[in-house]
């Protein structure tokens, strides 16, 4: 992933901040902080116009994240989910970053931090690496990696990516609001 260029890293950070996203809206509905949700959503938002060309002004981007830095709880690591969402905030938080800051190329540190958390959910719950959600993920991974690499337009690759990246509201560790 490192030698993806700027505009195929953030794409692939949002498209993990975008499948973790379930995770960070039942950790808020847990905690009723839906309004943390409701912010990140329309932050999220934001950087995926950003990648189809269409975001207007990247000011609005500073104030985005100066809010998300301000609205960003203090996790208790023991409630359920905590770690879960704090890792859609980060992500988030990179995608906001990279916006402003070209330099920023966080794609695997984003991608590892995803897997890392999916190997401790696992293993929480006594299954093994080799399980069907490892696998999920590693294919989205790839998928993710071969359609940026692809040589389709940026707002072609964005609409190729989001229904894969919401995949039906389910995220990465399996998690959906609608069960």
């Amino acid at each position: 992933m490192n030698q993806l260029n700027h505009w195929q890293q953030l794409t692939i950070c949002c498209a993990l901040c975008e499948r973790s996203m379930p995770n960070l809206d039942l950790y808020c509905e847990l905690t009723e902080t839906s309004e943390l949700a409701q912010n990140c959503r329309k932050m999220l938002n934001k950087v995926w116009e950003y990648l189809r060309g269409q975001l207007k002004s990247e000011k609005n981007i500073e104030k985005q994240l100066i809010l998300l830095n301000d609205i960003m709880p203090e996790l208790d690591e023991d409630q359920f989910g905590a770690l879960a969402a704090n890792d859609c905030l980060v992500a988030l938080q990179s995608c906001l970053q990279a916006i402003l800051d070209k330099s920023i190329s966080d794609a695997e540190a984003i991608s590892q931090m995803m897997s890392e958390r999916l190997d401790q959910f696992l293993e929480l719950q006594g299954f093994t690496t080799d399980h069907e959600l490892v696998q999920r993920h590693s294919a989205f991974v790839i998928d993710l990696e071969q359609a940026v690499a692809s040589q389709t337009s940026h707002a072609d690759v964005v609409k190729q990516l989001m229904p894969l990246a919401k995949d039906g509201g389910l995220s990465h560790l399996g998690i959906s609001l609608d069960d």
